[in-house]
């Protein structure tokens, strides 16, 4: 690729501060570009896994005694 090796060239005689400034850009850029190709995770999915269990859901009665239950320990 000639464009590649002309900028090879062009920067060679760079300091090398301003050449890592570059290469620093290149990979802020890069990184930039990964974010947006890469597909959004499967978060729902990874937490609903979490969550799964084998007993049955509690009843609206469990989590009201639950939820009481916390309020006592919390607030006396």
């Amino acid at each position: 690729m000639p464009e590649y090796r002309q900028v090879l060239e062009s920067i060679r005689n760079w300091k090398v501060e301003w050449r890592l400034a570059l290469v620093r850009d290149i990979l802020h850029g890069l990184s930039d570009e990964h974010r947006r190709l890469r597909p959004p995770a499967a978060t729902w999915h990874k937490a609903r896994g979490l969550l799964r269990t084998d007993r049955p859901a509690p009843s609206d009665e469990e989590v009201r005694r639950w939820l009481e239950e916390h309020r006592l320990e919390k607030y006396g």
